[in-house]
């Protein structure tokens, strides 16, 4: 009965004692990653501190510099974050997009603006169907009954 309680006492401060590095795998893997973050963008102390609390977020902005997102963008969103003009899940969301479409000519932007007229996406996969398949143009298209013909402009006219 002892050594139960002293094996269940012994994994109970094993497991209480052990950070955990969620999302990153491991201590060196976090190090890596902020040691990038610092070399990539210029953070002033006041973001490194709010940042360092959450290991989400640099998760984020890591997977953004490793997505060739640019770093002047990757700074504007985290900017918006430490004034907390962003949610945590929102500035989570937007680097993802960031970083999955990487060359858009327009960042992607939040709008809370009640008249504001918007595309509403549940989850992101949803979002990455409608992107794949053409995304608004398409959709204005078929909602305006509107198919596209391809002309075959070899083919000669018969008479």
């Amino acid at each position: 009965m002892k050594t139960k309680f002293t094996f269940l006492t012994l994994f109970l401060l094993l497991v209480i004692a052990c950070k955990s590095y969620k999302p990153f795998t491991n201590k060196k893997d976090k190090k890596t990653n902020v040691a990038l973050i610092k070399k990539k963008i210029n953070l002033s102390t006041k973001e490194y501190d709010v940042l360092k609390k959450n290991d989400s977020a640099l998760y984020a902005i890591s997977n953004a510099i490793k997505g060739n997102v640019k770093s002047s963008l990757i700074e504007r969103r985290i900017d918006s974050f430490v004034l907390k003009s962003y949610t945590q899940g929102e500035f989570l969301v937007i680097l993802q997009l960031d970083s999955l479409f990487p060359n858009q000519k327009n960042p992607f932007e939040l709008d809370r603006r009640k008249n504001a007229k918007h595309i509403g996406f549940n989850d992101l996969s949803k979002f990455k169907k409608f992107m794949t398949e053409g995304g608004l143009e398409r959709k204005i298209d078929t909602l305006l009954g509107m198919k596209q013909k391809v002309k075959d402009s070899t083919k000669k006219k018969q008479n």
